[in-house]
């Protein structure tokens, strides 16, 4: 069985993983099958008859198939059932203590990471100052780059 790419995005909060995972798929989805898996921290009880959920945005953007995994479920079912499937590419919002490929989505006035630093591929930041990391780094908004950049590693081979 041939194992899929797998590229993590990985932030706190509203650090804009969702937005900026949907600009890639916008691009990407018109010249691969991508599959996204979401994991959401606990279980929320939120009124949300006019939020669009996110699993929904990412459908709407593109991406193939969608999974969302509440609490501390892993992800390696869905991954292995997705590794026999018609799938180019695997993106995973979360899963911050794994060590898939990541890159980090961090904002300006979030001075600290308390994440598992392994397989760190790189950050994806508004704030260049006292990263201090040897990784890539991208601005948020050079979708453009970040895309080259996972077609280049991960969808082309390193």
């Amino acid at each position: 069985m041939i194992k899929k790419p797998i590229i993590s995005f990985v932030g706190y909060s509203n650090s804009g993983k969702t937005t900026l995972i949907c600009k890639i798929l916008n691009i990407l989805s018109k010249d691969y099958k991508i599959a996204v898996i979401k994991h959401h921290g606990h279980f929320a009880n939120k009124s949300s008859k006019d939020k669009i959920k996110d699993t929904d945005k990412f459908l709407l953007a593109g991406a193939k198939k969608v999974f969302l995994l509440i609490g501390d479920k892993s992800p390696e079912n869905i991954i292995n059932m997705l590794n026999k499937k018609n799938i180019d590419l695997i993106i995973i919002e979360g899963f911050k203590n794994f060590s898939y490929p990541k890159f980090y989505v961090k904002r300006e006035e979030i001075k600290e990471i308390d994440y598992n630093l392994d397989n760190l591929v790189g950050m994806i930041t508004d704030d260049i100052t006292g990263l201090g990391y040897d990784n890539v780094w991208f601005n948020i908004d050079d979708i453009k780059g970040i895309i080259n950049f996972i077609r280049c590693r991960f969808l082309k081979g390193e």
